[in-house]
């Protein structure tokens, strides 16, 4: 972006006084827990369903959410160093008192997801993936008790340079479709 070969991007986060940050959208970051794992029996009530995301009460301040420690015996998915999901489920695992026993490191948020589906572990994913995937009953999934669990997603661009017409109905077009 600062040397110019790319006009925007998508990110999580910025640290740099030349870039423009255009939030897109807030997300959510919860547990995505293989339904196989004995642990869900004991948590029930916590329990969200595909219905939860579409309807948005996992939102709601009255929702339950689960201290992540419960979950500190269990097999963990997580995302490689350097990526936003990766660092943030070891600072949510780091708040909740524990390192997480990581089955696999993999690169992509939706990789992780369908290894958790498939009973591999458990993974932190966003709703905004919820969102996007056919329910199924192999996954529960659990709203975390820590602030640290909304992501913002932004779309960067150099500050300074100009963005043409395609560019500004790009962004509004995103903006649109994520609001």
């Amino acid at each position: 972006l600062l040397d110019e070969s790319v006009d925007l991007i998508f990110d999580y986060g910025y640290d740099n006084d030349n870039i423009n940050a255009d939030l897109l959208l807030n997300e959510t970051v919860v547990l995505c827990v293989p339904s196989s794992f004995k642990i869900n029996e004991e948590l029930r009530d916590y329990q969200l369903t595909f219905k939860d995301f579409s309807n948005g009460n996992y939102l709601e301040k009255n929702c339950k959410s689960v201290d992540l420690g419960l979950f500190k015996d269990e097999k963990f998915i997580l995302l490689k160093q350097g990526n936003d999901m990766g660092m943030r489920a070891l600072e949510l695992c780091d708040e909740a008192g524990f390192a997480p026993k990581c089955s696999m490191y993999l690169d992509q948020l939706m990789t992780s997801y369908n290894m958790s589906r498939l009973g591999m572990g458990i993974a932190l994913v966003s709703d905004t993936l919820i969102k996007s995937v056919s329910p199924t009953d192999e996954l529960l999934f659990y709203k975390i008790n820590s602030k640290n669990t909304i992501r913002q997603l932004y779309i960067l661009s150099k500050k300074n340079k100009h963005l043409n017409k395609a560019m500004l109905k790009f962004i509004q077009t995103a903006k649109e479709i994520y609001s």
